[in-house]
Order: C-alpha cells, then sequence, then structure tokens
C-alpha cells in the first residue's frame, strides 16, 4: 500500500515530510497490536468529518445509504465540536464525539495551542469511541488533516476512507480520489469498497425540518413576508478571498426589492453583520438575520425560499438538500465542481481573471431558475 499516492494528493507539500514520519511509526506500532475480528455485518459504524458546517452537511449524504445496507446498524459521527449542531437531532445518528482538529478550527489561536486543544479533545474522543466498539469507521474528509490516525489509535478493525489525505496506510481499505464531480458523490467510491452500489447521486440528509416557522422568526419577519416568498442572499464565506464586493451586493439587492421582492439575509459574525448593514441601508423589505437564528431556523428559511444567492458556504450544500433554487458565487475556490450540487436548480458562477461576476450575471441566472 502506499503511504502516500502522488496522484490527486491533498496533503501540502510542507507537511508530507511530517505525515510520512508519522505514518512509519503508526505502521512499527501496529505489527503488535491485537487484532480484532470484524463482523460481515456492522453493528456500530463511525463516521467521521471534523471539518466546516458544509463540509458535515455534505457528509450526511452518506447516511441513507449505509442504513439501507445495515438497517439494523447504530451510527455515531465525529465531527468539531462547532458543526455539531448538523447532526444532533438526526434520527438516523446514536452518538455524537466531539474533537478539534488542530488544521480547521477556526480559532485565532497560534498553531502551539491550536496542536493542545486538538490533543486534549481527541484523547477524550478516543476514551468514548472505544467504550462503543465500533465495527466500521468512513473518514469522509477527503483532505489533511482528517481522523485516520485518530481511529487507527481506537482499534476500530475496518477502517475506510479515501487515500488523498495522507495516512492511507492506517486504513483497511482506501479508494482513489480521481475524477471530478460534488464531493456527495464522490462518496460513492467509499461505498463501493463496502459492496454497496448506490445507482443515483447522493445528497445531504438533514433530518426532519419543520414546515411553520419558529416563534424566534416570527418575531424577526413579519408573515406576510413567508406567505408572499423571499430570497435570501448568504455574504459571507470561509475566507475573505471568497467575499464578493459590497456594491455588488447593494445593486443586486436593490434591483430584487425594485421588483418587488422580500429579502432575508443571513450569516455569522460581526463582519457579515457590518457588511449586511452597509448592503441594506435604505432599502425597504430586507431583514438582517445575521447572527439572530438558530440552525433549526436557517434549515427551514432555506427549504422555504423562493431563491438563494450565496458565495461558497454551507447553504448551497442545504439548498442542496432541498433542492432549492440556487446560485453559488465562486470566487476563489479549489475546484468548484466539488462544491457544486449537481441539481437542475443550481447555477455555479465562476470568477476568472479577466471576467468578473456582476450582478447583471446574478439577476439573469436567477431568471434562468
Amino acid at each position: 500500500m502506499n503511504i502516500i499516492d502522488k496522484k490527486d494528493c491533498f496533503v501540502g507539500p510542507k507537511s508530507k515530510p511530517f505525515v510520512l514520519i508519522l505514518e512509519k511509526i503508526y505502521r512499527f506500532f501496529d505489527r503488535f497490536k491485537k487484532r480484532t475480528a470484524t463482523p460481515s455485518t456492522p453493528r456500530r459504524i463511525l463516521l467521521c468529518n471534523w471539518a466546516s458546517l458544509g463540509d458535515l452537511v455534505i457528509a450526511t449524504s452518506i447516511i441513507p445509504p449505509l442504513k439501507h445496507a445495515y438497517p439494523e446498524a447504530k451510527i455515531g459521527f465525529l465531527v468539531a465540536h462547532w458543526t455539531k449542531e448538523v447532526v444532533e437531532k438526526h434520527p438516523d445518528i446514536q452518538w455524537i464525539h466531539t474533537a478539534e482538529s488542530w488544521k480547521n478550527m477556526r480559532l485565532d489561536q497560534p498553531l502551539w495551542r491550536r496542536f493542545l486543544i486538538y490533543i486534549k479533545s481527541a484523547r477524550k474522543a478516543r476514551r468514548e469511541i472505544k467504550k462503543i466498539n465500533y465495527d466500521l469507521s468512513i473518514e469522509l474528509y477527503p483532505f489533511f488533516f482528517n481522523a485516520s490516525a485518530l481511529l487507527w489509535r481506537c482499534r476500530i478493525p475496518e477502517r475506510v476512507g479515501f487515500n488523498s489525505a495522507g495516512f492511507s496506510s492506517l486504513l483497511t481499505k482506501s479508494s482513489s480520489w480521481g475524477g471530478k464531480g460534488y464531493l456527495a458523490e464522490r462518496y460513492q467510491l467509499l461505498l463501493k469498497e463496502l459492496n454497496i452500489l448506490v445507482p443515483f447521486g447522493l445528497t445531504p440528509s438533514l433530518g426532519e425540518v419543520s414546515n411553520v416557522p419558529s416563534d424566534r422568526l416570527k418575531k424577526l419577519i413579519p408573515l406576510s413576508v413567508f406567505k408572499k416568498g423571499y430570497i435570501i442572499l448568504h455574504m459571507g464565506s470561509g475566507g475573505l478571498n471568497k467575499e464578493w464586493k459590497e456594491e455588488h451586493w447593494k445593486k443586486l439587492a436593490e434591483t430584487l426589492v425594485s421588483s418587488g421582492h422580500s429579502l432575508i439575509f443571513t450569516g455569522k459574525g460581526s463582519r457579515e453583520k457590518n457588511r449586511i448593514s452597509n448592503v441594506i441601508s435604505g432599502l425597504h423589505s430586507c431583514y438582517d438575520l445575521c447572527d439572530s437564528i438558530c440552525w433549526d431556523d436557517l434549515l427551514f428559511l432555506i427549504k422555504n425560499t423562493l431563491a438563494l444567492v450565496s458565495l461558497d458556504s454551507v447553504t448551497v450544500h442545504i439548498a442542496g438538500a432541498f433542492n432549492k433554487p440556487c446560485i453559488i458565487l465562486f470566487l476563489d475556490t479549489y475546484d468548484p465542481s466539488l462544491w457544486s450540487p449537481s441539481h437542475q436548480n443550481c447555477i455555479s458562477l465562476i470568477q476568472k481573471e479577466k471576467e468578473e461576476i456582476t450582478p447583471d450575471k446574478v439577476l439573469k441566472s436567477l431568471s434562468c431558475l
């Protein structure tokens, strides 16, 4: 088994020597580990993705085919603490474990402190995971740094994942990455390693969503807006390099409002709050819900929206789960096809070096939905 596949490897050049050394150490000690028999049909399955909210939403795509193949199996999920709201109410998830990846945690902390947080949280998660005695684990994050090494230390007998993130020699079954397409559909490669064939595309599974607005939403937005319909604009993303110009959002909002649409702005954090405030200043029929709603409210809003215009963020994957009309603005994203839900109501606009995404292009795309 190759320690690090050269093709489609998502381990950066600075990290490769570190990963190679650790893998060799792990493989040496693996010789002395007591082997545990793997049941023909797994009874307890651990899914893993400790990256961002959007990554975890996509990861839920694998739940329905797993439950179909193993209806009696119980499923746990290893996630980051700040993303657990995505799965904590899911009807098919029995256990939730949290651990913070030193690479993916969104904390303004020096590297050494993030390492300490990772080590402490990983130890706690390892104790919890070992008590449950999982038969099978599936690592769903294809990038470095994922939880493959932690799963190996938990002595889960069967461990499946992609070979693109490093530590693939610690997996019992690994799949090549290769090709392009929405990340959810790439999970079919992992299911194939388990002899589970899925003849259709995978979409996120978010559980039951209320059909009526919560009391919180009723206080923030007039009921007439829900009856008439609204468009959601989501101006935030995981990095400042992905942001669309404020004046573009302003022009887009002005045009939509003048056409009779009500607009709901979602987001998180003071920066997004300030940007939204600048955009909606002087406009009517605009509602700023940044930092004002919970996860369930966000699901309800996207499930019932007329359309969503968003940067590359968690909202587009929620829209994909509900097959809602969606315009995605990709300004600086690695392989946009990987993060574009593959349904006919989704249009991706990709910023090119000499071809800027303009409000007119967004409006034209909205008219096509």
